[in-house]
């Protein structure tokens, strides 16, 4: 008797049940019982193929093979956390958790976006594959819309966000699903729903506006020239982008050149 936590159905219309193990359905029918019991509740299922079955449990990121699952090792982080979804993107796997964020798993390397980075949470809750390019993430900051990003030099995916102040009723994302156009996002606060004919993406940066300088911890003019004496080393710089929609989706980036 298999007590559930939950179901996946891939692409070949394959049903899985999970739980500290999981069964593969097709037409009502059990196909088969994972015979390895791993002792850790499963959250998330992937099938990147008929014999690398990913699974995310309370504590890790695990690999089944067909016969034997194996903790994957090559992050520590992924060894310990709770692991909420499992997708693929192109040649990438995302995987999602309760504490740290967002990790993407290439060929070559292991990229982590979280609430330091451009993704702006720690908590992915739930995940959409909208279709191969574009994917939909539900976080406790938001709904996030995924896409690889055309210019790779600076990272792999490419993030917008969607909070409260553009209309959400909460920014805890629960679930999401995509029916022909409309979106459905299931909130804290209720359900919600989205037309993504409609969505405009901002493609154009908000005006940047330098709102303050100090020097040693003293306001200093901003229409004056900025002349430094040697012991006057201690220079803060404020500012903002200017946006009357989201403005707390804005992230900035900043280098000191000389």
């Amino acid at each position: 008797l298999l007590t559930s936590n939950g179901f996946y159905q891939d692409e070949e219309g394959n049903l899985y049940i999970i739980a500290k193990g999981f069964c593969m359905t097709r037409e009502r029918e059990v196909i088969y019982c994972s015979s390895v019991d791993m002792n850790l509740r499963i959250l998330s299922i992937y099938k990147e193929t008929d014999n690398k079955i990913w699974l995310g449990t309370v504590k890790g990121l695990f690999l089944f093979d067909g016969k034997d699952f194996s903790l994957f090792e090559e992050h520590d982080k992924l060894k310990q956390t709770r692991i909420t979804a499992i997708t693929g993107m192109g040649d990438d796997l995302l995987v999602g958790t309760t504490s740290e964020g967002l990790f993407v798993l290439t060929k070559d390397s292991i990229l982590q976006y979280n609430s330091g980075s451009g993704f702006g949470a720690n908590i992915v809750r739930c995940i959409y594959q909208e279709n191969d390019s574009v994917l939909w993430i539900g976080s406790n900051k938001g709904l996030h819309r995924v896409s690889h990003r055309i210019d790779t030099a600076e990272g792999v995916l490419d993030f917008y966000r969607i909070t409260t102040g553009e209309g959400l009723s909460s920014n805890v994302i629960n679930d999401i699903t995509i029916s022909d156009s409309l979106m459905w996002i299931g909130t804290d606060n209720g359900l919600v729903s989205l037309d993504l004919r409609e969505l405009q993406l901002r493609s154009v940066p908000p005006r940047l506006a330098i709102t303050g300088i100090e020097v040693n911890n003293q306001p200093v003019p901003l229409s004056d020239p900025l002349v430094l004496e040697y012991n006057q080393n201690n220079l803060q710089i404020y500012f903002s982008g200017i946006s009357f929609k989201g403005p707390d989706n804005l992230s900035y980036r900043y280098r000191l050149a000389g």
